[in-house]
């Protein structure tokens, strides 16, 4: 019994850290990022917003795109609401995201 209880809180504590770990992951990329080369005076014509909530939006001028967003190691995906997955690639305080047809964009944080 004793030891069935022990097993029990070994496998607790492993999902809290799990939660834990995987929810600080992806609070650090949380903000506002500016196409590279997209920015005009104080606005940027292209960016992403990567939200607490794993909400997204992406913004071209006055078009927007919402989409969730996901981390699993150094690769980012945007699930689009069309169906679409966009994925890119983290560096740093930068986000790399490749188009479909063969354009990537680098995206740098600003927020």
């Amino acid at each position: 019994m004793v030891h069935s209880k022990t097993k029990w809180n070994w496998l607790v504590s492993f999902f809290v850290c799990l939660f834990l770990f995987s929810c600080t992951a992806q609070k650090s990329y949380e903000g506002k990022y500016a196409a590279a080369g997209s920015v005009a005076g104080p606005s940027p014509e292209i960016y992403i917003e990567l939200k607490a909530n794993g909400q997204g939006i992406w913004q071209v001028r006055d078009d927007q795109a919402d989409f969730t967003w996901s981390i699993k190691g150094n690769e980012i995906r945007l699930h689009l609401k069309s169906g679409g997955i966009l994925t890119g690639r983290i560096e740093d305080s930068a986000i790399a995201i490749k188009l479909p047809a063969t354009r990537n964009l680098m995206f740098q944080k600003i927020k």
